[in-house]
């Protein structure tokens, strides 16, 4: 009777045990992310990420929108499917990758274990345009390592303005004198500047957030690149240079290792 007893009490315990889906909430360098709210759409429950960023939602069959996010770091997204069955192959792993917030706007590139702030260099122009010029950059100072670039652009302005400013990325080499014609022969001049050589794919996908954009390219090799925007390094004639604000013709250089 005991034996009898103890088998319902150990069913019942089974019946009563409510599947969960497990997940995570990580940061782009693979850290656990504490204290962040994650939320199914249309449902109650937001559970807080405990010190290893775990969380735990109801198993419901079908398909969900979840997000996390938590203060300091834009938000995530999440559409999943989840199976009938708790615990078949198919089941979804529920993990989301948060970038911290920069304090200030500028563009932050992902570094090993975190962001290489890109610092602007003035873009300036040596020779006459009408003849011979060469339009670059001066100074390097950023340093990334891997050959797939991802950019955290924090800005104030919405996508329309975003996808207005032309923002590109362009492969460098350093000149540091060149043979350029003058009015009446060519002549040795010091030019000094890392100048584009090929544009470069570059993808640009706004976050979860209002402030917050992605740059992304891949297959770089090792060497030097510039980030620019208003065609300042390569399209813009001399009238449209010259029309862009001084302190607005920069770009952001940075070494791939």
């Amino acid at each position: 009777m005991v034996a009898v007893w103890v088998g319902l009490i150990g069913l019942l315990a089974g019946c009563s045990q409510e599947s969960r889906l497990e997940g995570h909430v990580y940061d782009v360098w693979g850290n656990p992310v504490e204290g962040a709210t994650v939320v199914m759409e249309g449902q109650s429950e937001r559970p807080l990420t405990d010190k290893a960023g775990r969380f735990s939602l109801p198993w419901l069959p079908g398909e969900h929108k979840i997000k996390a996010g938590r203060e300091g770091f834009v938000q995530d997204h999440l559409t999943i499917k989840v199976p009938e069955q708790p615990g078949t192959p198919d089941a979804p792993a529920v993990e989301f990758a948060l970038w911290p917030k920069p304090e200030d706007p500028g563009f932050y590139a992902k570094g090993i274990d975190a962001y290489v702030h890109l610092e602007p260099e003035q873009v300036r122009i040596v020779g006459n345009q009408d003849l011979q010029s060469y339009r670059g950059v001066r100074f390097v100072t950023a340093r990334t390592d891997g050959n797939t670039l991802s950019v955290l652009f924090h800005t104030p302005l919405k996508m329309d303005k975003v996808m207005r400013l032309g923002l590109s990325l362009h492969r460098m080499e350093y000149i540091e004198q060149a043979k350029m014609t003058g009015p009446v022969a060519e002549i040795n001049t010091d030019v000094d500047l890392w100048v584009p050589t090929k544009e470069i794919p570059l993808d640009v996908v706004p976050l979860h957030s209002r402030m917050d954009y992605l740059l992304t390219a891949k297959d770089l090799e090792p060497g030097t690149y510039t980030i620019d925007t208003q065609h300042l390094l390569s399209g813009a004639s001399e009238d449209d240079f010259h029309e862009v604000p001084e302190p607005w013709r920069v770009a952001y250089p940075f070494e791939v290792r």
